[in-house]
């Protein structure tokens, strides 16, 4: 085998496992987000992490690539913080659902 190609096959493996086990320890954080009275929290700023999302009509959100840990999840309306809650991602997929 040409050593030169065989050099840049080995350093995209190394690459491919790398991004594999990078992965493996990501979680992804679904949830959903709803007021006293039952009714979803639409719209409103989820943050997490270096990540931020808006629920959708229904309160949910969802996050990937979120490294274990412990994480604070805040949550914004107006662009004043509502609730802040500590979280510690230790799974694959986790679900937190809140109540405002």
């Amino acid at each position: 085998m040409n050593k030169p190609l065989f050099g840049v096959m080995s350093l995209t493996a190394s690459i491919l496992l790398i991004t594999y086990t990078l992965n493996l320890s990501a979680s992804t954080i679904i949830g959903t987000i709803i007021y006293t009275s039952g009714r979803p929290a639409d719209d409103v700023v989820v943050l997490l992490y270096d990540q931020y999302q808006y629920t959708d009509s229904r309160g949910k959100f969802r996050f990937r690539d979120i490294p274990p840990g412990p994480h604070t999840l805040e949550v914004k309306k107006n662009r004043r913080l509502i609730k802040a809650i500590e979280i510690d991602v230790n799974d694959p997929s986790e679900t937190v659902d809140i109540q405002l």
